[in-house]
């Protein structure tokens, strides 16, 4: 029964059979609504799919096809049309947010319906956020304008600063914020207390530190841990969130003692679900998420782009699934020649040249052929250790590649040798650009 319910059409489904019974009578509703709606039958109709309320169920859910970031930010002047009549009476519910942009063709425009629970001012009422681009700013700043209004008496102030101009003359203005709790990716939160080591006095006032955006590498965390030695681990929040529908993964103390670090989530989707599809044999697959409330800002069977995994365990903290998140998709795990490469696998085999590399990013490619050939390139910037003896880099790439797995079994060496991979390629940067997010791994289409 559990494996003909949740692996149906190579789909699976983060929720017991118990809460999908449960979900299914809301979920029917909700697609009656949404087969009149100009969104949604546009987006059936592209893919030829005749919805069929009355006979929803959850091997009809897994027919309904899946939508992309494109998809959704293309057709939003339908979605917007369709929410005209509820926004016209509460305008303040909604929002238009900007996705990032970073690793997708372009950012995607969507409509955000702000919950009440949004609406509500936190315990911590001043904060400093580390974000770029300037959208992202200002939307905190628009964030804090609406909480002040809608919670008389109380007062939520953040200090919104641009991560690529921070200098250690901010210094005084910063401790006297006396900010409550800091936010940001984690590349730029490693920048803030590398920058203001030196500093004593941001540590008294900063009672949470929260990550978002991309993976804490363990050398991040220890600059960040270092300088905010008074935080104990149960204060700093690495959850799961998406633009386009919120907190999406909860982080887990259990967890992170299981699993050794900040990628495993318990599913979070209020209102909705979340899935993995197209798993492969290790069972990670792309995450699809779902949320039908409120159904005029609906997402339905949404491509995240993100690969992960799904394991059924019980959590001491009483939840039945977890999720491993691997990554993203052409940038943390690529398919390249029948292998993979995993951005975590190259961290784990550049982190021995610490002493050597100061800062790194790879392209990976296929290059044609009767079969694909691979191809990996590194860009390293050196330390003044290494660039005092550039004569080492060759014994370096001969290490990497003699310590790189691709495969269960195989390292880069070994498939080079199978003529499976073209020779590492390694080259010296002066610098690496400053960018919202550090890309450290990507695919590169011919």
């Amino acid at each position: 029964m559990w494996y003909h319910l949740f692996m149906m059409n190579d789909s699976i489904i983060l929720k017991t059979e118990e809460e999908l019974l449960k979900d299914e009578k809301e979920f029917r509703g909700f697609f009656k609504n949404a087969s009149l709606q100009e969104f949604w039958k546009a987006h059936f109709l592209k893919y030829n799919f005749d919805p069929e309320p009355d006979n929803f169920n959850w091997e009809y859910w897994r027919k309904i096809p899946l939508m992309t970031k494109e998809e959704f930010s293309d057709n939003l002047r339908l979605k917007l049309r369709d929410a005209e009549d509820e926004m016209s009476f509460s305008i303040f519910n909604f929002l238009l947010r900007v996705t990032s942009g970073t690793t997708a063709k372009k950012p995607a425009l969507l409509l955000h319906y702000i919950s009440e629970a949004e609406k509500t001012i936190e315990d911590l009422e001043r904060g400093i956020r580390l974000w770029q681009p300037y959208h992202i700013g200002l939307r905190w700043a628009l964030t804090g304008i609406l909480l002040n209004k809608k919670n008389a008496g109380k007062s939520q102030q953040f200090l919104i600063i641009d991560p690529f101009k921070i200098d250690s003359k901010m210094a005084n203005a910063l401790i006297d914020f006396k900010a409550q709790s800091i936010n940001g990716l984690p590349s730029n939160l490693s920048k803030f207390a590398a920058i203001f080591s030196s500093f004593s006095g941001f540590a008294s006032s900063i009672k949470k530190i929260i990550f978002g955006g991309d993976f804490v590498s363990r050398a991040q965390f220890e600059i960040i841990r270092n300088f905010f030695p008074k935080i104990n681990d149960d204060l700093i929040v690495s959850d799961y969130i998406m633009t386009e529908c919120g907190r999406i993964g909860t982080f887990c103390e259990y967890l992170k003692k299981k699993y050794g670090g900040y990628q495993a989530y318990h599913p979070a989707v209020k209102n909705g679900v979340m899935e993995i599809v197209n798993a492969d044999s290790n069972g990670y697959g792309e995450i699809i998420v779902s949320k039908i409330k409120p159904d005029k800002a609906a997402i339905i069977r949404y491509r995240t782009g993100d690969v992960g995994k799904a394991l059924r365990e019980k959590c001491p903290c009483g939840n039945t699934f977890s999720l491993l998140l691997l990554g993203r998709a052409d940038f943390d795990y690529i398919k390249c020649a029948g292998t993979l490469i995993i951005r975590k696998e190259l961290e784990r085999v550049l982190n021995n040249f610490h002493d050597d590399i100061k800062e790194w990013r790879a392209d990976v490619r296929e290059l044609s052929g009767v079969e694909p050939i691979g191809e990996l390139s590194i860009k390293i910037k050196p330390s003044e250790k290494l660039s005092r003896n550039k004569n080492k880099i060759q014994d370096i790439s001969l290490k990497i590649s003699g310590g790189l797995f691709l495969t269960p079994s195989k390292t880069l060496s070994d498939l080079v040798a199978d003529k499976k991979f073209m020779p590492l390629r390694m080259e010296i940067v002066d610098e690496f650009p400053d960018t919202q997010k550090k890309i450290l791994l990507r695919k590169i289409e011919d």
